[in-house]
């Protein structure tokens, strides 16, 4: 048998964990389709140590789990499957955006660096 402090303890943290989530308006399932496209889309990552890949795991999870409800909040109606459908897609190419992201976006500053300012300002 378990000891009381022991089971206490997890009974607080679930509880707390709970609260959190819900508090940031995720559900369980949400964050479930998160988990499984980031998992998945773990194969796109770049090699990166043990504990960098927990935390960048865990973000990816969260963050994809909270921008996907919100999408769906935004352009379809907020319903269960739509939430669920964004999460997992967007958890699953995080990585591959991530990675676009820093090849693309140096280019892109050059050019609106260059379209506003003039040219040879791009380089200091």
């Amino acid at each position: 048998m378990a000891e009381i402090t022991t089971t206490a303890v997890g009974a607080v943290a679930a509880g707390a964990g709970a609260t959190i989530l819900s508090s940031l308006g995720l559900d369980p399932p949400t964050l479930f389709w998160a988990l499984v496209g980031a998992t998945v889309g773990l194969s796109f990552a770049p090699a990166m140590s043990r504990f960098r890949a927990v935390v960048v795991f865990l973000a990816v999870v969260l963050s994809c789990a909270l921008i996907g409800a919100w999408l769906a909040q935004q352009y379809y109606g907020g319903g269960m499957l739509s939430r669920h459908v964004a999460a997992c897609v967007l958890a699953l190419f995080f990585h591959l955006l991530v990675s676009l992201a820093q090849t693309k976006l140096p280019a892109l500053w050059d050019a609106v660096v260059v379209r506003w300012v003039g040219p040879g300002a791009e380089k200091p």
